[in-house]
């Protein structure tokens, strides 16, 4: 984030001058990442997004080339061994470490997919 711009000054010399509200705003973020670390990090708070463009369920995730559902389910992993917890929820995936779970969940939740993708959660409705 910028937090700076070019003015000219008084001599007519570029100089760069903070602009107060985004340098309190880098500032604070600076500050909330330094509290991090003293935070357990099972009380730590964290989101894990995956895309789904275009917005249907055998997208989500995708990344040509890449398994982006199971390195999440592998990122999972690494978090509970290092103290994140998960509440009293289960992880679809994170005892057999497969991608395939949390997308099958996910796109059983509701939302875009459909039979035309495979993918249940729309009840077949058409597409436009």
């Amino acid at each position: 984030m910028p937090f700076s711009f070019k003015e000219i000054d008084a001599d007519g010399l570029p100089a760069h001058v903070a602009d107060p509200e985004r340098a309190a705003r880098v500032a604070g973020i600076a500050v909330r990442h330094a509290r991090l670390r003293h935070i357990t990090s099972a009380e730590k708070r964290l989101a894990l997004v995956l895309s789904a463009y275009p917005t249907k369920h055998s997208r989500t995730g995708h990344a040509v080339g890449l398994d982006a559902p199971a390195s999440a389910v592998a990122l999972l992993r690494r978090l509970r061994e290092e103290g994140y917890g998960f509440g009293d929820t289960g992880v679809p995936g994170l005892a057999s470490g497969g991608g395939d779970e949390p997308i099958r969940a996910t796109a059983g939740s509701g939302g875009t997919g459909g039979a035309a993708s495979g993918v249940p959660g729309d009840g077949g409705r058409p597409r436009r």
